[in-house]
């Protein structure tokens, strides 16, 4: 074996040692304080701006050395704050609070604090855009007054705030018909967006009662969950959606699969739930001279679990799915009213004129969205019963 030989395989078994050293940056862990969520809020204060940055820090002492207990007495967020005339400012601020140094590379995401995300959110976007540790896929999220309040709170069942968040934002929000999850890389492409406004889900602070472990003169527990979906026009927060109105975007605007919307729906006095299983809508513009056209097409399947005695059959299901086509199409009017009431084209309508029709649409120029707002708009509902769940019959009971 010559000496060139040996070399080559000396060096063969040396750089994977040395690139799988361990050393993955030039802080250690240890010093590290992991970042999971971080709210952003703005105020003028005596003609002065005042920026707030609260974060939730991962308390990595918490989580070590516990095998025996709990998730929920393991896993700890501890809050911190800090202010300033600026964001940097700001986030130094509690920055030099902690003895460790800040670490974003895992956050979950943002809450934007109400008065932020009327005045501020394109700088804030900007700035998260800029810096290095930010990912495409963090979260964004909305809420009513100040973002630090709801840090002050977990999420439901003891659920660390920051896992609740995100897991609501990968599923729950829209299967639920609750909200809408979106992420960094949707909220900046709707910012900047020519055809396009943009919205983001609600993070809510609800009570429940905590269980029967519980004294009775406990009070109820507060925690976060994501209900409501926030609307925006030219990157300003507008206005807010209520539950009727987030169902409507939903069908809307998302390919819904998986679902676990429940729409109650009355006929002949009585009330049954349509389960919505999937939905598909389909956008289609048409122009004539100057006035915009739209006929939108929502398909939805779904099943009557929770049916109120009414029998199913295969012909009694052809009423019923055009009771459940009736109430769909009116939440999905009324939402486009909300819309053009607000101004705001968050629904997607002039994105897809834009797309099909790109010669009219740059005579529109800035008015886009007044364009919108003057359109006709034809829903169509075309939703089908599957079945009423594994019973083929009512059961008869007490006859």
């Amino acid at each position: 074996m010559n000496n060139s030989f040996k070399v080559k395989i000396l060096c063969l078994v040396l750089i994977p040692l040395i690139l799988c050293s361990g050393c993955w940056s030039r802080k250690e862990v240890e010093n590290l304080a992991f970042v999971t969520l971080t709210g952003m809020d703005y105020a003028k204060v005596n003609g002065k701006e005042v920026w707030t940055v609260s974060s939730l820090i991962l308390d990595v002492q918490g989580t070590q050395g516990q095998g025996d207990q709990s998730a929920s007495q393991a896993n700890k967020e501890i809050f911190i704050i800090g202010q300033g005339p600026t964001q940097q400012t700001a986030i130094v601020d509690y920055a030099n609070k902690l003895a460790r140094t800040p670490f974003y590379g895992y956050i979950s995401g943002y809450i934007f604090g109400e008065e932020a995300a009327k005045e501020k959110l394109g700088e804030i976007i900007e700035n998260l855009n800029r810096y290095f540790q930010t990912r495409p896929l963090n979260i964004m999220t909305v809420t009513k007054g100040e973002a630090q309040d709801m840090l002050k709170k977990p999420g439901t069942v003891n659920r660390l705030l920051s896992q609740q968040l995100t897991e609501f934002t990968e599923y729950k929000a829209t299967a639920s018909g609750k909200s809408v999850g979106v992420y960094l890389y949707e909220l900046t492409s709707w910012l900047v967006s020519p055809d396009r406004d943009a919205v983001l889900g609600e993070v809510k602070t609800i009570s429940y009662d905590a269980g029967n472990n519980s004294p009775e003169d406990e009070p109820a527990v507060e925690a976060n969950i994501m209900d409501g979906i926030g609307v925006f026009r030219a990157g300003k927060l507008i206005d807010w959606l209520n539950d009727d109105q987030v169902r409507g975007y939903l069908l809307l605007t998302q390919k819904l699969r998986k679902s676990q919307i429940s729409l109650p729906v009355e006929t002949d006095n009585k009330t049954f739930s349509y389960y919505i299983g999937k939905s598909d809508c389909k956008i289609e513009p048409k122009v004539e001279g100057d006035k915009v056209f739209y006929r939108v097409t929502i398909k939805v399947v779904g099943e009557i679990d929770d049916n109120a005695g009414v029998e199913l059959s295969p012909q009694s299901a052809k009423p019923l799915e055009a009771v459940i086509s009736d109430k769909i199409k009116k939440l999905a009017e009324a939402t486009i009213e909300k819309a053009k009431d607000n101004k705001a084209d968050y629904l997607g309508f002039s994105e897809v004129l834009h797309q099909k029709n790109p010669k009219f649409w740059k005579t529109l120029g800035p008015e886009w969205r007044e364009a919108f707002v003057k359109s006709d708009v034809e829903v169509i509902v075309k939703a089908k019963v599957m079945g009423g769940g594994k019973l083929l019959k009512n059961l008869e009971i007490g006859k």
